[in-house]
């Protein structure tokens, strides 16, 4: 009787050593999946902040190049020192094009007056150069009070079908009559600088203005009109950001 009633006792003991072994298995399966997740996610954020900061090292370097570019332009043309009407197209377009050479990224460089007639530019049409920047732009440029680098949003060239961006300052003659220093970038060259050639799975890369304006994207979207992207960059000038989806 006693090795009768034993015998339940003793599936039981086993069943319950079977059920503690299961859950220790299933616990210690989930704290290492659970550690692996973290390792991962630790992994990527610390990949996508080394990027997001050669992003944007990069991307000052490019601007500021380009902003010294323009602001030479006095310079190089004595234009604090002269009027509108002295400026001769054809000896100004030169000393554009020796140096626009200096700037890969930029495709020319103009210098337009505050009505928006070409002055000068880089181009092989030298003055002749049409300028068609993005509605209420050049008297944006003119506006400010401290001549200041201002973008553009993307639009399409006329001349090219390509996407660019206007990169401008405005320049004081003579007189303090206001000119505009201009430079046209296609957007492919900048996304170039922001993407670095790295190779990252997933990765999506966006220059947006301070009020989450879409400037340029890797990989380009199709939009016609910049949208205006949710949330916003919380930065008071031209931010990055990056991410990374999983693809269904």
């Amino acid at each position: 009787m006693k090795e009768a009633a034993s015998q339940p006792r003793i599936r039981a003991f086993v069943w319950a050593g079977a059920s503690v072994f299961m859950a220790a298995v299933v616990l210690v399966s989930a704290a290492l999946v659970w550690n692996a997740r973290d390792v991962a996610l630790a992994d990527n954020e610390a990949q996508a902040t080394r990027f997001v900061a050669g992003a944007e090292a990069a991307l000052n370097r490019s601007l500021l190049a380009v902003d010294v570019l323009l602001a030479s332009m006095d310079e190089l043309m004595g234009l604090s020192g002269i009027m509108t009407d002295w400026i001769d197209p054809e000896l100004a377009s030169q000393r554009l094009r020796s140096g626009a050479r200096q700037n890969l990224m930029v495709r020319y460089v103009a210098l337009l007056d505050a009505q928006g007639k070409t002055l000068a530019s880089s181009d092989t049409s030298g003055s002749a150069l049409q300028v068609q920047l993005p509605p209420g732009f050049l008297s944006a440029v003119l506006e400010q009070p401290v001549s200041t680098l201002m973008i553009s949003p993307p639009v399409v060239s006329f001349a090219t079908a390509e996407r660019v961006l206007y990169i401008a300052r405005h320049l004081r003659m003579a007189d303090s009559s206001r000119v505009v220093a201009l430079a046209e970038l296609p957007v492919g060259a900048l996304s170039s600088v922001l993407v670095q050639g790295v190779d990252i799975r997933g990765l999506q890369v966006t220059l947006e203005r301070a009020g989450g304006q879409l400037l340029l994207s890797v990989p380009h979207r199709e939009e016609a009109i910049a949208p205006t992207l949710t949330p916003r960059c919380r930065r008071s000038k031209p931010g990055v950001r990056s991410g990374r989806r999983q693809r269904a």
